[in-house]
């Protein structure tokens, strides 16, 4: 009699690696269901692989979450324009290579049923793949499918300065935005940029030099105080001023599941 073992599935967690190319920008024409012509675009994802964002020749910067990201096709998967004229403007690099073989066909949306469609074309068949295949590998990437509270605070901040300006401020009104949802909301705004040192008037504009993450932790800590969480990290690194992070051994030595990793990340 055969004998059967078992069977054992390991899945490994590993962060999301964003090659160079794809931090550094490479340059697309843009298009959609909605274009009578492609705008010319550079393609980015930034260092933490959260969001895929193009900015045009007016220095106007759009992105796209990457985890709302559904698939990412290029080939005979990918769409083509209909409209001869939108076609003739999107078409780079050489014609011995075929159109779709050179356009990158991004589907996303809040599930699989309801999705949209986003294409961005460029002059290389091994440019167009190698964006495809990462791109998707970010999106379905398990461990940022389960990130900490402190990633996801790391995804705002990078969210707020893709929202820049051409001068690299960024409007006080994106962070109103983000957090405000009724007036109570808008004075906690107010008294934590305030605490921090950042502007906090309807017009003013933060250079994002100012808006560092620990500027934005310290922010987001005066929004929402926990001085619980504080109670803890004080009974177990000892009182005192903890206004700016603890070092890295300090918080080391504390389990992962400890809320304190939360108010005081390395």
């Amino acid at each position: 009699m055969a004998s059967g073992k078992a069977g054992i599935h390991v899945v490994q967690l590993k962060s999301i690696v964003v090659p160079d190319l794809l931090k550094e920008g490479y340059k697309f024409i843009k298009w959609d269901d909605d274009s009578t012509i492609g705008t010319p675009v550079t393609l980015k994802v930034d260092q933490y692989g959260f969001f895929l964002s193009w900015k045009d020749q007016h220095h106007e910067t759009e992105f796209l979450e990457i985890s709302s990201v559904r698939d990412v096709r290029t080939g005979r998967e990918a769409k083509l324009p209909r409209d001869p004229k939108v076609r003739d403007s999107v078409t780079i690099g050489p014609d011995s290579v075929p159109l779709e073989e050179k356009t990158l066909t991004v589907v996303y949306g809040s599930d699989l049923v309801n999705v949209s469609f986003i294409n961005f074309c460029c002059n290389s068949h091994d440019i167009a793949q190698l964006w495809a295949t990462h791109t998707l590998k970010m999106a379905y990437n398990l461990l940022a499918a389960n990130a900490s509270s402190y990633t996801l605070l790391l995804k705002s901040h990078t969210r707020l300065t893709l929202m820049a300006d051409a001068k690299g401020k960024i409007p006080v009104k994106h962070i109103f935005k983000m957090f405000v949802q009724h007036k109570d909301d808008k004075k906690r705004v107010d008294k934590a940029l305030e605490a921090v040192g950042l502007p906090s008037g309807k017009n003013d504009k933060i250079p994002s030099s100012k808006l560092t993450i620990d500027t934005f932790f310290n922010f987001r800590k005066h929004l929402a105080p926990r001085p619980e969480v504080e109670a803890i990290f004080n009974q177990l690194i000892g009182a005192g001023d903890h206004s700016s992070h603890a070092s890295s051994s300090s918080i080391s030595s504390l389990p992962l599941s400890c809320p304190v990793c939360l108010l005081h990340p390395e």
